[in-house]
């Protein structure tokens, strides 16, 4: 079904295609033969018959078997509706298939700021999905202008919904990603560092702690010591991994405990890139960051910005 669609571009022009659907649903003809001889009925007539039956079928709106056609519980709510009713709802099914199933790039959608009208960039579409373009050409959801193709104002609101909701999927799927991709970086760079001061450290490496298995709030995530000789931990290790150039977020919590533990809090920045496990690891190592930061080579940007509304 899918293969029929990807080879035709078009089910055939407007007479074709109200003809083909008169047969389906004001008609109730099933024979798959009698559909197969519907385009002789009349000039003018254009209709691809095995890809008009592959896209209504992909629309669920038909069940195709060996010889015939039966209306599935979707294709029969189209029975009562007139032909202008009809085409809305089939119009509207191409669009949420589009959408759902990607055959049309949302980045490619916007809204003119002259007019006020829904634009879908002509290369919007994929290649693979000419068919769901056409029709909606040919049914007058799309009119061709030099900007793209421009939305009939009957389904902005349809277009607003479906388009709202997928990329609410889509930002949740790649915000799951990356905080994802995040927490596997942050465990590798803090193991890797914990590693790195046990074997710096061998003759008391036990008593070296990961905070962070216990404390996410701690503001460091690893207890050590700056030499074996310390009666005490007097190394406190907050450990950042960044691919590219040296950076990393900071949150106020983290720079509050820099500047409560000054020389003895510690930055080590792990570059993922170049991490090889068959390579002497060396983690970049900022001791009291919160006053080398400043005076060194670095850039210190505000990403959010808490706003208050001072109460008189």
């Amino acid at each position: 079904m899918r293969d029929v669609l990807k080879r035709n571009s078009s089910i055939g022009n407007i007479q074709g295609i109200l003809l083909f659907e008169s047969k389906l649903f004001d008609e109730n003809v099933t024979s798959l033969d009698a559909l197969k001889d519907i385009d002789k009925y009349e000039l003018g007539i254009q209709i691809n018959i095995p890809a008009a039956i592959a896209f209504f079928e992909y629309l669920e709106l038909i069940n195709v078997s060996t010889k015939k056609i039966t209306l599935s519980k979707k294709g029969m709510d189209l029975i009562p509706k007139n032909i202008t009713q009809r085409n809305i709802l089939i119009c509207t099914f191409i669009l949420q298939k589009a959408i759902d199933e990607n055959l049309v790039n949302l980045n490619h959608i916007h809204i003119s700021h002259e007019t006020g009208e829904i634009i879908i960039e002509q290369n919007a579409f994929s290649l693979s999905s000419a068919i769901f373009r056409n029709f909606l050409i040919t049914a007058k959801c799309l009119t061709l202008k030099n900007v793209g193709f421009i939305v009939d104002r009957i389904y902005e609101e349809e277009i607003n919904a479906l388009t709202t909701h997928k990329r609410k999927i889509v930002s949740q799927q790649e915000l799951l990603k990356l905080l994802e991709k995040e927490r596997e970086d942050g465990v590798l760079a803090e193991q890797l560092v914990l590693q790195y001061e046990k074997e710096r450290l061998p003759s008391i490496s036990s008593k070296i702690k990961q905070v962070s298995l216990i404390d996410v709030g701690a503001g460091y995530d690893i207890l050590s010591f700056n030499s074996a000789t310390s009666l005490s931990y007097d190394r406190f290790i907050e450990v950042k991994s960044f691919h590219g150039k040296p950076h990393f977020y900071w949150s106020s919590n983290e720079k509050n405990t820099s500047e409560l533990w000054g020389d003895k809090y510690y930055l080590y920045l792990v570059d993922l890139d170049l991490y090889n496990p068959h390579n002497k690891f060396n983690p970049i190592i900022i001791q009291n960051p919160s006053k080398e930061i400043i005076s060194e080579n670095w850039i210190i940007e505000p990403t959010n910005f808490s706003v208050y509304k001072i109460l008189k």
